[in-house]
């Protein structure tokens, strides 16, 4: 922040606060059990019961995701080292080739 023609920076810390502010406090009231109503009360059950399903459903398909990621990973690797090795057998191949005509 700048203040006026200068460029110093200006630093806004706690004892920067008037002394004569006061503190609101918040005050949350609890509802009471006469405020909830029976029907409120059952339909905050079933969206319970709806935000578990999805979430174990959630859980499962990561699971499964987890599984086919690691089955990939080993099949990419696997493929790394047969491309490997055939490089590998290619360059041998050529060397003897090579060989051969000298």
């Amino acid at each position: 922040m700048a203040s006026g023609g200068g460029d110093e920076e200006v630093y806004v810390v706690l004892s920067d606060v008037e002394e004569g502010d006061e503190l609101v406090p918040i005050l949350i009231k609890s509802p009471s059990m006469e405020d909830v109503s029976v029907e409120r009360f059952r339909e905050l059950l079933v969206k319970l019961g709806w935000e578990r399903q999805a979430c174990e459903v959630a859980e499962s398909m990561k699971l499964e995701l987890q599984v086919s990621f690691n089955r990939l990973k080993a099949l990419a690797h696997e493929a790394i080292k047969k491309h490997d090795e055939w490089g590998r057998q290619r360059d041998k191949a050529q060397r003897e080739k090579e060989e051969g005509w000298i």
